[in-house]
């Protein structure tokens, strides 16, 4: 019943969504790559499009779909995408489901699901985001597969090494990002043989053959095989090209600034706790609870492990799932990399935290209802309760729930000049639809210029003929802004529309006839 609620809440919605300010370069990559292979991999356009963005050091996975699907699709070519990327979505959440389950039963992988639906910055993202979400849904099935495999070392099953190998390549295939993936089973995998060492009293060697030989190679080489066939620009040379595209994204070059706290950083020189600060505030405050027990959890757990109590492979699963949420703040920690936009490039992790946090929250109830079936009840209260919370602030949002902050920061509202809001332009689109609104109920006589502070298909995609791009900003009739840089205060005129969510301006919409030169 949950998954056909959240189909329903796609199908219903999805045509809400505005067109963020990158997803007009990847729909014109996807063009590109699906031209790359129906052409027999003769049309090499994919390779030469907008070099500046580096659009070729993606994987063509989901934008190569979307162009496909936009062939068949009666629907509008954003409208397409804004349906396809959510049911992608939706893969995410019956990954997460899996990843519960493995980790801690049923229970779990309800709420493991339920918290992922009912975070934001998953949510709103879910909808318009074609590099993230797809990537974060090929990272949590990855890793769900994985869970389950680490029950099974050193002999895992076949058809459980190929299935991981194939999500792992879809990830690649997505963002190279995944290459991090067979990093985190084999330091598993190698805490698996250390274990056995400490319990048995000698290495394991033929452990440790299985492990890499009927396990680790073969997952890697079909993840290495998938991501060639997914990624155009991988395949002209297999071994060299997706290490430039990790040097590259290791040191990415943009240098803007970034709100973090109230202050202004560089992308390319960000503090320490840039993450912690970020997490801190987006996350759901009931996912942040969870992920606290789930913390306790773990470390009574290793502490366990290392004094050789309980079965082994209790302790592999959860293992990998903190080493793969560890590493990307470790990696954060110790290389810097550059960062911006919040937590977008690091969305990945919120499915991984949500079924942390499920784990966290199932311990817990399980620890009380042995004590005190009163007790247990009651958290179970206090958890439903946190989800219809959530379920509000989603609803009060739409459709730009990835503008979510929690009440640590004052809400949305209290990050206003603070953090990143609507840093992609999602609410362009809506701030397009008032301004032809207004223009419909005066019934002045068109055409009118308009100027848009942001990508001008985020806004001209859904205004009326009559509505047109200005060619010189100042002569402009009327203005369209988001708020992020101070956009929305380049031009000057009378405002006729601004649209805010929880306290928050994201948009506005300006009259300039009165303001504009004349001549």
């Amino acid at each position: 019943m949950g998954l056909l609620g959240a189909l329903a809440a796609v199908v219903w919605t999805f045509g809400d969504y505005g067109i963020p300010s990158d997803e007009p370069y990847y729909n014109e990559y996807g063009k590109y790559v699906l031209a790359y292979y129906t052409s027999g991999l003769e049309d090499r356009r994919a390779f030469d499009y907008l070099p500046d963005h580096n659009m070729y050091l993606y994987g063509g996975l989901f934008d190569g779909v979307a162009a496909l699907a936009n062939r068949l699709s009666p629907l509008g070519e954003y409208e397409t995408r804004h349906l396809l990327n959510p049911l992608v979505g939706i893969l995410g959440i019956v990954g997460c489901w899996l990843l519960g389950r493995s980790l801690a039963g049923p229970r779990a992988a309800f709420l493991a699901a339920a918290l992922l639906f009912l975070t934001p910055s998953y949510y709103g993202h879910m909808f318009n985001n074609p590099k993230d979400i797809p990537f974060a849904v090929g990272v949590v099935w990855s890793l769900a597969l994985g869970t389950r495999a680490m029950g099974w070392l050193p002999k895992v099953p076949w058809r459980l090494t190929l299935g991981l190998g194939i999500a792992m390549g879809m990830a690649l295939g997505v963002r190279v990002g995944g290459f991090f993936l067979p990093i985190y089973l084999a330091v598993v995998g190698l805490l698996y043989l250390i274990l056995l060492a400490i319990r048995e009293r000698r290495f394991a060697w033929r452990e440790a053959r299985d492990t890499v030989v009927r396990f680790l190679l073969p997952a890697v080489a079909v993840a290495y095989g998938v991501m060639l066939l997914l990624w155009p620009w991988a395949q002209q040379d297999p071994f060299a090209n997706p290490w430039r595209a990790i040097t590259v994204f290791s040191d990415y070059p943009w240098g803007g600034p970034v709100l973090l706290a109230g202050r202004t950083v560089a992308a390319d020189n960000l503090p320490w706790n840039y993450l912690f600060l970020y997490f801190g505030a987006k996350l759901p405050e009931v996912v942040l609870l969870g992920a606290v027990a789930a913390t306790g959890l773990f470390g009574f757990a290793s502490v366990e492990a290392l004094r050789g109590r309980g079965r082994l492979d209790r302790y592999l699963p959860p293992a990998l799932l903190a080493c793969s949420i560890a590493a990307p703040f470790t990696y954060f920690l110790v290389l810097r990399p550059n960062a911006y936009d919040g937590i977008r490039q690091f969305l990945f992790l919120l499915p991984l935290l949500a079924a942390a946090a499920a784990v966290g929250f199932d311990a817990v109830w399980s620890w009380l209802g042995a004590r005190s079936e009163f007790a247990a009840r009651l958290l179970a209260v206090a958890i439903v309760c946190a989800g219809g919370f959530q379920i509000q602030r989603l609803a009060v949002l739409h459709p730009h729930q990835y503008v979510f902050y929690n009440a640590l920061v004052g809400g949305t509202a209290g990050a206003q000049g603070r953090y990143e809001l609507d840093y992609w332009g999602n609410s362009l689109s809506e701030a397009a639809r008032a301004l032809a609104a207004f223009v419909e109920a005066e019934g002045s006589p068109g055409p009118f210029r308009v100027q848009v502070c942001g990508n001008p298909i985020s806004t001209t995609y859904f205004l009326p003929p009559g509505l047109e791009l200005a060619r010189e900003p100042r002569s402009a009739d009327f203005f369209i802004a988001y708020t992020r840089f101070n956009c929305h205060k380049k031009l000057s005129g009378r405002e006729i529309a601004r649209i805010e969510r929880a306290g928050a301006l994201l948009s506005v919409v300006k009259d300039r006839r009165k303001v504009r030169p004349t001549s």
